[in-house]
């Protein structure tokens, strides 16, 4: 009753309109009159469970009417979570995109720093070759 109240599906109604309860007195009878070799897998598991008068075929705390309530706030719940995560991977790309900038500029400089060492390296080698090749060969 309180699932029904908390939805705004006033009881009666659903009871009166949903889940009559002359429509399972009915189906019962129906089904002891019927023939036992002829039911189908539903009937026969309804008959097993009245016969061992047992409530399990009974929609007890179950309703297509808040089924359909519970789906359609499930897909609501669903959409907002997947905007949030929308939202938080679009923060995330900002913070990557932010990281390799700065990587790309550390990286730029350390380049930088390596080709200007390199060069000055090659331009001593140059000069030391250039020194031996002005002095001539050596003489014993």
């Amino acid at each position: 009753r309180e699932d029904f109240e908390s939805s705004g599906i006033p009881f009666e109604q659903h009871v009166k309109h949903d889940h009559n309860m002359w429509k399972y007195l009915w189906f019962m009878v129906y089904l002891s009159e019927k023939d036992p070799t002829e039911f189908t897998g539903v009937e026969q598991f309804c008959q097993q469970a009245v016969a061992q008068q047992e409530l399990r075929w009974l929609p007890i705390k179950a309703a297509k009417v808040l089924s359909k309530i519970t789906d359609k706030y499930d897909l609501y719940s669903v959409y907002h979570k997947l905007l949030a995560l929308q939202q938080g991977l679009g923060q995330a790309e900002e913070r990557l995109k932010g990281e390799v900038r700065r990587t790309d500029g550390r990286l730029r400089e350390r380049l930088a720093a390596s080709t200007r060492r390199l060069r000055d390296e090659a331009a001593q080698l140059r000069d030391q070759l250039q020194r031996r090749l002005n002095k001539g060969p050596e003489r014993p």
